[in-house]
């Protein structure tokens, strides 16, 4: 077994992060990774908030109802971006009907937002980084997006905290495989 499955069988949500600023080369090499994501249609329809304010990590804290968002050494707030997309039409005199109006462009985006932000988790973990998922930027999503100054056709739809971990939790127990893998139809 090589190392990069080792690290993701032992993937562990870390909420307690040293008092220590990840450098800006490892953060450089971890977005590297998160923008060579697959992508849907090679559209890249997400965007990535590199949170450093420590202001906007409060707020987002209160969002989150989670304090140990402030404590994190980076915040990363991924962005389905359907917005970028439809300026470069426009820029490029392109009229692109009901752009961001189809569930379509939103769920390709989503998609992108997910797969770069899975992506970044397991480079940071394989760098001894802690990772901490914050599906609970969608608690108010109008106040995240206030926060952010998001433009209309964006949506936060997930964010990571990084960090050096102060912890070492143990595994949490997963649901046995028979329960969520089944073959060539539905049990």
């Amino acid at each position: 077994m090589n190392e990069t499955v080792k690290t993701q069988l032992n993937h562990k949500t870390i909420r307690k992060f040293k008092d220590k600023k990840i450098e800006k080369e490892v953060m450089d090499i971890l977005f590297d990774v998160a923008t060579r994501s697959a992508s849907s249609n090679g559209m890249y329809s997400y965007s990535m908030i590199h949170v450093t304010d420590k202001e906007k990590k409060s707020q987002i804290a209160k969002v989150c109802a989670q304090p140990y968002v402030e404590s994190t050494s980076d915040l990363v707030v991924f962005v389905v971006d359907i917005y970028r997309n439809r300026q470069i039409a426009m820029e490029n005199g392109l009229e692109l009907e009901n752009l961001g109006e189809d569930m379509d462009n939103f769920l390709q985006g989503a998609s992108d937002a997910l797969i770069s932000a899975q992506n970044m988790v397991v480079a940071a973990e394989s760098m001894d980084i802690g990772t901490v998922f914050f599906g609970s930027i969608l608690g108010d999503i109008p106040k995240i997006c206030e926060i952010l100054k998001l433009p209309e056709l964006t949506f936060p739809i997930i964010a990571v905290g990084l960090g050096y971990r102060d912890v070492e939790p143990a595994l949490k127990p997963r649901l046995p495989k028979k329960m969520q893998i089944f073959e060539n139809e539905y049990k």
